[in-house]
């Protein structure tokens, strides 16, 4: 199941638990924006495992995938390339970070719960990786829980 997620950089996925509200709706997630392959190749198997578990809503992870188009910009500016180079000093920057961004639908600043559905994207992410893919993060907790 590891390997057999799709390599496009492009997936139509389709929600196909009965008991979801978007039953039946199709998912376009869109990879292609995130400029690191190892960090995409990460965010790609944690959408395709949640996907295929049924672990999280697919509307969960297309939002958390989505999100990630602010931590792919804040990555570059840092030249960060792995999830792996991340430190807790990073995460303080990040979510200052956020603070100062236009929101890419509105064109106004993020909003503070916009802020907080963004950051929780990457800390869910990050807390995947503990669990199932701990070669891709620190060992260190780089959360200390003032986010």
């Amino acid at each position: 199941m590891w390997s057999d997620y799709p390599k496009e950089d492009t997936w139509k996925l389709t929600d196909n638990d009965p008991d979801s509200i978007h039953y039946g709706m199709n998912y376009y997630l869109d990879f292609s924006f995130i400029e690191s392959e190892e960090i995409k190749n990460v965010v790609k198997l944690y959408a395709w495992m949640n996907y295929r578990t049924g672990n999280l809503r697919l509307s969960t992870v297309s939002g958390y995938v989505n999100s990630m188009v602010y931590f792919n910009d804040f990555a570059v500016k840092r030249s960060i390339k792995r999830l792996l180079d991340l430190t807790a000093d990073d995460i303080s920057m990040y979510v200052s970070y956020l603070k100062t961004k236009i929101s890419h639908e509105k064109g106004r600043p993020l909003s503070h719960n916009s802020q907080r559905s963004v950051f929780k994207g990457v800390k869910s992410i990050f807390y995947w990786c503990q669990i199932h893919k701990p070669d891709a993060v620190p060992k260190t907790e780089i959360f200390t829980g003032n986010e």
